[in-house]
């Protein structure tokens, strides 16, 4: 049975262009008022490309990026070997392989784009991540199956708009995660996330009740901290313009580190130097691989800023001409039932009979 939320059935019964099931994200996120989605496709010039699909309620994401780069599955698998010691579910069908926790998936699926013009032997590939941000209706094994499918959805979509040349079938989905823990790996004891924040909002509320004067470190005086407020009565601002610029100053480093921090040459030297039997060409590619994959992470974060500020953004206005209907709505119903709306002994035109209008 599907359970829609009351915002995100309004959207596209597959949102971000037909990437994913709307209802994945309705048994993802909590019910919310509105939500929002969003899919962007950017290719770069030598036929990279990422797609990043969201979609958002006030306070909760479903969200992930898929791109492509060099690697292979061994290099794949070296990355994420922290998330396995984690208790990360590995599943693989066809040829995807997958790792799964709870809140976060990742997919690694061979792919050379069409349009790929980077001359190069290192193999290629399309690598997804997705993840749940803020508060969610699923928990444990059951969330974890459905940001898996999130992540799985937006691979094969992603499969498609970037015109891999490699053949292949996708199987409709993988395999269920809920008893395929990876062997010798450690369970994880508890809701780890829930047991730091209540342990934050605990020492938040101990700081707050203790005596004003206390020992302080690396702190400047109040009057020389940047827009200091006082504990109680502080609030934070931040306009339209303010979200824009954000979000317009992640996409343009995004667009720089694809531009500037690549480093290319290196997969050819080290080649060659393989070849010819020196050590120093696989220490070359080991380098080369490991700078992709760290500079994929900066790249990746600066497209989920850059998505995020633009909902935020919408959200914010959405919210005002909400709020600005009611209160205008309230404010004539209110008319209705107060007897001094127009003083005494004098009718309220709000009961008035309406005069046709005159052609």
């Amino acid at each position: 049975m599907e359970v829609f939320t009351k915002g995100i059935d309004r959207l596209p019964e597959r949102p971000c262009g037909g990437a994913v099931d709307r209802g994945l994200a309705a048994d993802a996120l909590p019910s919310a008022r509105k939500a929002e989605e969003r899919g962007r496709l950017n290719t770069h010039g030598d036929g990279d490309f990422l797609f990043a699909c969201y979609v958002r309620t006030a306070d909760s994401a479903i969200s992930g990026e898929a791109r492509t780069g060099g690697g292979t599955e061994a290099d794949w698998r070296e990355a994420h070997r922290s998330d396995l010691e984690e208790g990360a579910v590995a599943v693989s069908e066809g040829g995807v392989q997958a790792l799964a926790l709870p809140t976060v998936a990742w997919v690694y699926v061979p792919c050379t784009p069409r349009r790929f013009t980077e001359k190069t032997k290192r193999p290629r590939s399309l690598t997804v991540e997705a993840r749940t941000i803020g508060e969610t209706r699923l928990h444990g094994d059951a969330l974890r199956r459905v940001v898996l499918d999130f992540a799985y959805q937006l691979a094969r979509h992603s499969y498609e708009a970037g015109e891999c040349q490699e053949q292949r079938t996708f199987p409709e989905e993988l395999p269920r995660t809920g008893s395929e823990q990876v062997p010798n790996s450690p369970q994880p004891q508890g809701d780890v996330t829930s047991m730091a924040w209540d342990e934050w909002e605990q020492l938040k509320a101990s700081a707050a009740d203790k005596d004003a004067a206390r020992m302080q470190l690396n702190g400047l005086p109040p009057e020389d901290r940047p827009n200091a407020g006082s504990a109680s009565g502080g609030f934070l601002k931040v306009d339209q313009q303010d979200l824009a610029a954000i979000g317009d100053e992640a996409f343009k480093l995004y667009n720089r580190l694809w531009k500037e921090a690549r480093v290319t040459s290196t997969d050819a030297a080290g080649s060659d130097l393989s070849s010819q039997g020196f050590a120093l060409g696989g220490a070359l590619q080991h380098v080369s691989t490991r700078w992709d994959k760290q500079l994929g992470s900066v790249m990746d974060a600066c497209a989920l800023i850059s998505n995020h500020m633009d909902f935020t953004k919408n959200a914010h206005a959405g919210d005002e001409i909400f709020i600005e209907r009611h209160v205008s709505g309230i404010q004539t119903l209110d008319s209705g039932f107060d007897e001094d709306w127009a003083g005494h002994g004098k009718p309220n035109p709000v009961y008035a009979e309406k005069k046709d209008k005159k052609d």
